[in-house]
């Protein structure tokens, strides 16, 4: 990924060459923006050297950043497609080159392509492991039961990172899994306003790709029962998630120095178009215009 994204990936290379003990020196970035020269350069190495399961392992440099904004935009997925959905959106949020395709579904199963933009180049077998085995590790901290995997273009799956893998081609693989840990809301509370309940959900994963059905599902009611309680509460869907995402976008532009472009994806808008526009309607301030004058204030 380029743009913001991709001082995450460097975050996530550095801590999962920690992991394996390789040492190829990897700084974790603290700027925004990382020449992708850079990350080629490292992943070309350690792929030399240590082949792709090194570099399937690099994902699991997850495990030690627990507060990576990013990180934890992913890891509030609520099912193995669900995170999928996530990391297109991050795709295009950070106008990344390279696009994880869901080719097939199933509820215990997907298999993913891994492309380029340019119909004139292809991902490389470095960038291809590095993807999938940050996915793969994501899906692990999920808690997905009975996890396994295998490129499309090898015969044999496998449930850990333990053996050599090398297969003739690392474009596309095929995840399957037994089940996965159900929503972690909260029940219900029927004494509660259902917009406070509403509102508690969305706040609680900004990220999270929200309509009026897995609102009501999360809540445990019908669509048009939703729709009913927050009509008689004077409220909506609609509102009320622009509502949550505007704040939640407000605070981290006022007190944190993430990019305008992380927050908004964080924020769980569609794209900084989507954004910016948001922004403008609610605040009459761009993104920027909101965050220059909450600083000077």
């Amino acid at each position: 990924m380029e743009d913001f994204a991709s001082s995450a990936m460097m975050r996530v290379i550095a801590q999962g060459l920690k992991r394996q003990g390789i040492a190829i020196p990897v700084s974790p970035p603290d700027r925004a923006h990382v020449p992708l020269h850079e990350k080629q350069d490292v992943l070309d190495a350690i792929l030399r050297h240590h082949g792709e399961t090194a570099l399937l392992k690099l994902g699991q440099g997850v495990f030690e950043l627990p507060d990576e904004p990013l990180l934890i935009a992913l890891k509030l997925a609520r099912d193995p497609i669900d995170l999928i959905e996530r990391w297109q959106r991050l795709e295009r949020f950070a106008h990344s080159r390279h696009r994880i395709e869901l080719m097939e579904s199933a509820s215990d199963r997907m298999r993913l392509r891994h492309v380029s933009l340019n119909p004139h180049t292809i991902p490389s077998r470095a960038e291809d492991c590095l993807v999938y085995g940050l996915i793969l590790a994501l899906l692990q901290g999920m808690r997905v039961n009975g996890l396994a995997f295998r490129f499309v273009s090898d015969d044999d799956w496998n449930g850990d990172l333990d053996g050599e893998l090398s297969p003739p081609s690392t474009a596309e693989i095929e995840i399957c899994w037994s089940a996965a840990l159900p929503s972690l809301l909260p029940p219900k509370n029927s004494e509660k306003s259902i917009m406070l309940q509403a509102r508690a959900a969305l706040d609680g994963d900004p990220c999270r790709r929200w309509t009026v059905d897995s609102l009501a599902s999360a809540l445990s009611f019908s669509r048009r029962t939703l729709q009913r309680r927050l009509a008689s509460e004077g409220s909506s869907f609609k509102n009320l998630l622009r509502t949550s995402r505007l704040a939640h976008a407000s605070v981290l532009l006022a007190s944190s120095r993430q990019s305008n472009a992380e927050i908004g994806y964080l924020s769980g808008f569609a794209d900084q178009a989507h954004f910016t526009r948001q922004m403008k309607d609610y605040t009459a301030m761009t993104p920027r215009q909101f965050r220059e004058t909450t600083s000077r204030a």
